[in-house]
């Protein structure tokens, strides 16, 4: 999907299929934990890649 000024590849897609681990001696509570060489850049990164997608979102819409 083109998205003007954007240096990323946008998608429209669905998901048809989903998959539900469980096991019986242990359960995820914490999320996943990012250690980052240079916060402020993938930060900064992030947040601009976050904005990207919600315009594309909606855009898509």
């Amino acid at each position: 999907m083109p998205l003007d000024d954007t240096p990323l590849a946008c998608f429209v897609s669905t998901i048809e299929t989903g998959e539900w681990q469980r096991v019986g001696y242990a359960r995820l509570t914490g999320g996943i934990v990012f250690e980052l060489d240079d916060g402020e850049a993938v930060m900064t990164r992030w947040r601009a890649q976050v904005e990207m997608l919600k315009r594309a979102a909606s855009a898509a819409a």
